[in-house]
């Protein structure tokens, strides 16, 4: 599915899904395209070059479809194209391998890389913190889903769930609540251009897997130790207001795992 040498039909012609792009000569229907273009270049669509992904709900108003039919017909353009957004500039090489496995056996979604800066976004709360509407995952995991042992790879509007971040550095251990859950937080340490809750992000190791024996070790190394994630991107509204959850309701819960 995510290897450089899958080639995927483009069905030209389809209205406008994605905002951001550089006009190229149009392409001609049944024009197959890598998944290594998409990753790299990104998604080449009605003669257009996108590169980036704008509001779902705007583009299903205007064209009565979902992005989750043409992500099921274009399997491999959409991975490219997720991959690309999601990706800072210096990992585009890497997107021509291999798509990331999952580092947990009981989570069969396969990850997309990224980075706390990317995932969040950079639209600030009046706190400081980041918004819900900045983030890069629209739509994306809300609710009780946090308590799921089996969740969806992606949401209903086709987006993916399922993130890996690398070197990341742990800056608060907040121990276990009464709910079960094994709770710390992390900072990206390359971003100390922007400030501590642009560049940081709660991480929960779900109490549902932890009883069902799933979860990852609860052992968290010491803080400054730097560790790669891998998790369910999530919103939780109700700590937007609190330092401890860096004045934003992001989270990677469940945690599937961290090495």
């Amino acid at each position: 599915m995510g290897h450089s040498i899958t080639r995927v039909a483009v069905i030209v012609g389809t209205a406008c899904l994605l905002a951001g792009f550089t006009a190229v000569p149009a392409r001609s229907p049944g024009v197959t395209q890598s998944f290594r273009d998409v990753a790299v270049n990104g998604l080449l669509w009605g003669g257009h070059r996108f590169h980036e992904v704008t509001s779902f709900n705007t583009w299903l108003r205007r064209h009565g479809t979902t992005y989750a039919a043409w992500a099921r017909r274009h399997r491999t353009l959409s991975l490219g194209l997720w991959q690309h957004v999601a990706c800072p500039p210096g990992c585009a090489a890497a997107l021509a391998g291999p798509r990331p496995n999952s580092w947990n056996p009981h989570t069969r979604c396969r990850p997309i890389l990224t980075t706390i800066p990317r995932l969040i976004g950079n639209q600030l709360s009046p706190l400081g913190g980041a918004t819900e509407r900045g983030g890069v995952l629209q739509p994306h995991l809300t609710g009780a889903s946090r308590r799921a042992l089996d969740l969806p790879c992606l949401t209903r509007g086709g987006t993916p769930t399922f993130v890996e971040i690398r070197a990341v550095q742990i800056a608060a251990d907040l121990g276990s609540p009464p709910d079960g859950d094994r709770v710390f937080n992390v900072t990206d340490p390359r971003r100390l251009d922007i400030s501590e809750p642009m560049r940081s992000i709660h991480l929960e190791i779900e109490g549902t897997w932890r009883v069902a024996g799933v979860a990852p070790s609860t052992d968290i190394p010491s803080l400054g130790s730097v560790v790669d994630v891998q998790g369910f991107c999530y919103w939780d509204a109700a700590h937007t207001d609190e330092s401890w959850h860096s004045f934003s309701g992001w989270e990677l819960h469940p945690l599937a795992a961290w090495r």
